[in-house]
């Protein structure tokens, strides 16, 4: 099913979409020599991890009708000329590991330069929830204004918040290369991956199959 905005025949319109994403993370280790030699240091870690990634879709629809729209023979129109119809979905979600991690890092130096490589798995939990909202509320041509709660994606059926907590693995790689410029100056380049096996996102909470009864 569908829902129409902008038609040539009853209204006009506009939908604005806007999304954001945040995803912060820290973590307490303690370091302790290996392995050390002339150019190689191998270094072994423990510690504590958290991560939070949080994410939020926002859907409006701001309609206003042009003509009436016709209902069912015999009954008044379904709008009418003048009536603005303002809709909003909210989806937010947020994912949060807490973890104990243990990992190595090695750095081979041949002065000036340097190589460094670094892997770490941390296994914790996954607290995730997931926020629903949606409503619709209609100002009718004569100035009445009606409300109803649920807006296209957002419905009755799974507004609200809803959570769980799942068992979470956090592996990271990360390697490195740079130049020390001076005693206590390195400049230095790299790349870390960062893999979390569970997290929700808000599209993933959205059911596409409209049902116009319950809209």
């Amino acid at each position: 099913d569908r829902e129409l905005t902008t038609t040539p025949e009853f209204n006009q319109g506009s939908i604005l979409v806007e999304t954001a994403t945040s995803f912060l993370g820290a973590e307490l280790n303690k370091r302790f020599l290996l392995c050390e030699t002339c150019n190689l240091q191998l270094t072994g870690l423990a510690g504590f991890r958290f991560l939070q990634l949080s994410d939020r879709l926002r859907m409006d629809e701001f309609i206003t009708f042009t003509r009436d729209v016709p209902g069912v023979p015999g009954n008044p129109p379904v709008a009418s000329a003048g009536d603005f119809v303002y809709v909003f979905d909210r989806f937010d979600t947020w994912n949060r590991f807490y973890g104990l991690q243990v990992g190595l890092a090695g750095e081979w130096q041949r002065r000036p330069w340097f190589l460094g490589a670094s892997a770490k798995l941390a296994l914790g939990i996954t607290h995730q929830v997931v926020d629903i909202d949606g409503g619709q509320r209609v100002t009718r041509a004569n100035g009445a204004v009606e409300s109803f709660r649920g807006g296209l994606y957002g419905l009755p059926s799974n507004i609200g918040r809803h959570s769980q907590t799942r068992f979470g693995i956090v592996p990271e790689f990360g390697l490195k290369v740079g130049c020390q410029v001076t005693d206590h100056l390195r400049v230095y380049a790299g790349y870390d991956l960062l893999l979390w096996n569970s997290v929700i996102r808000p599209g993933d909470q959205i059911d596409l199959s409209l049902d116009a009864n319950t809209i």
